[in-house]
């Protein structure tokens, strides 16, 4: 009999420490399964309050956006001149085009057959950007007007997807008086004075203020490019030669003098401008802008 209690009270003793270390496990599992959950939930809450390259719309799909490209690390150690590539021009030159298809209606696409229809007019391309988003086909996703004849209408639709959704977007417009003007959609006007014109977005600069959904410590870096206008009617284009943030583009454009800029698209990004050995000779796109003159 005494030998009977001996074992049961060492069966009891055996059971609790069992029982002890299955509930400490349970505990630590539990622990880790809810530190999880809260990192992630934080990760989430960041995300949705950073302006991001937006997955493509399923009505409209503007493939020039819906490339995803993993977040790049910012790299302080660029210089200005390292970091961006800018070109300045006069709004009045009458060399400054905006270009789409050639006159066989075939879409021009990349800048070597920019230069080569240029070429067949006797002219040299001096200048060339990527101008606007465009959908699978390589037509514009929104307003785009050449020498005065609409092709595409004013795009007002709304919509979470996207950099051209993120409102206020807007339209780059030069008048028939040579004048260059950024507006915002909702307040853009279609015109006979108007010679060309193509709509993207978002808008970097309203009147001399940044974009209320840009900020300076977002980590959503991408290749950019854009155009801005300056108080004194001089437009500028720029083209960002490492990844950055919508904020720290928007803030180049200001720092240039530009009260209103106008994103144009972001990893699909290139530009032709042989006078500070930038030729980019890869990509295709929609539209294109274009400055030429004369061959001699």
């Amino acid at each position: 009999m005494r030998k009977s209690n001996c074992l049961d009270r060492y069966l009891r003793i055996f059971l609790d420490i069992k029982i002890y270390k299955l509930m400490q496990r349970f505990f630590i599992i539990s622990a880790f399964i809810l530190a999880g959950l809260i990192g992630a939930g934080l990760l989430i809450l960041q995300k949705e309050n950073d302006p991001k390259e937006s997955s493509t719309p399923k009505e409209i799909n503007p493939v020039s956006e819906a490339i995803n490209v993993p977040p790049a690390k910012i790299d302080s150690t660029h210089t200005i001149e390292d970091r961006f590539l800018a070109y300045t021009i006069k709004s009045n030159n009458k060399n400054l085009h905006l270009f789409w298809k050639d006159d066989s209606g075939n879409i021009l696409k990349n800048f070597n057959n920019l230069k080569k229809f240029v070429e067949s007019k006797n002219e040299k391309l001096v200048f060339a950007m990527n101008g606007g988003m465009f959908q699978e086909d390589y037509s514009p996703l929104g307003l785009y007007i050449e020498k005065g004849r609409q092709i595409s209408k004013l795009n007002t639709r709304n919509s979470s997807n996207g950099n051209f959704y993120l409102k206020p977007n807007g339209v780059f417009c030069l008048t028939k008086d040579n004048k260059a003007e950024i507006i915002p959609t909702e307040k853009f006007v279609v015109s006979e004075n108007i010679q060309y014109a193509t709509q993207s977005g978002p808008m970097l600069l309203i009147n001399g203020e940044f974009h209320k959904a840009f900020k300076s410590a977002s980590t959503n870096l991408n290749i950019r490019n854009g155009v801005g206008v300056k108080s004194n009617g001089e437009i500028v284009f720029v083209l960002s030669k490492v990844p950055v943030n919508f904020y720290e583009f928007a803030k180049y454009f200001k720092e240039q003098g530009c009260s209103n800029a106008l994103f144009l698209d972001g990893f699909v990004s290139r530009a032709y401008l042989p006078s500070q050995n930038w030729t980019n000779e890869d990509g295709n796109f929609g539209v294109m802008i274009g400055v030429t003159e004369k061959m001699d």
